[in-house]
């Protein structure tokens, strides 16, 4: 049910360089009109981050693919955005789903832009062990959280959710 993907247009990027051109991104285009005083975690960027990084879009849509073992996919809407947790933090528990919109097929995904020891807990006890530049892809429907405790690197984190329009 989760597939784990190997990005290699990811991967053969300058990965420190991506990583302080998206913690820019975040500063300026920040999670919703509400920030700071959101009810979601504060530390993380608008949801059309794949504008911007149009080599995220493009391996992100390789490993959907993949996925659904099709060369074509009906994009109904795609959202794409990206946590941060600075170093020396602590990351609190938050179950929650992708599920946004009636009529679509629902996939989500996270990519790891940074080594951590803290992946991605999902209810039924099944746990991502985070690698970096790989995208992990489940059904939107899947309850998930980002596993709790402190870390000592920073961690970024890149999040998907794509709505399918044709029934694959």
């Amino acid at each position: 049910m989760i597939k784990k993907y190997s990005c290699e247009l990811l991967s053969n990027l300058n990965n420190e360089k991506l990583q302080k051109e998206i913690k820019e991104y975040i500063k300026e285009v920040p999670c919703c009109i509400f920030y700071p005083k959101c009810p979601h975690p504060r530390e993380q960027s608008g949801i059309f981050l794949d504008r911007k990084f149009d080599i995220i879009k493009q391996s992100l849509l390789l490993s959907f693919k993949k996925y659904l073992n099709t060369d074509f996919i009906d994009i109904g809407y795609i959202k794409t955005w990206c946590f941060y947790n600075p170093a020396n933090s602590t990351i609190i528990e938050g179950w929650h789903n992708h599920l946004t919109q009636k009529g679509f097929r629902e996939i989500s995904a996270l990519c790891y832009l940074t080594k951590t020891n803290l992946g991605t807990l999902f209810k039924d006890n099944i746990k991502i062990i985070p690698e970096i530049n790989n995208w992990y892809v489940w059904p939107s429907y899947l309850d998930h959280s980002p596993e709790p405790g402190y870390i000592e690197e920073e961690r970024i984190v890149i999040a998907c959710a794509i709505g399918i329009k044709n029934s694959i």
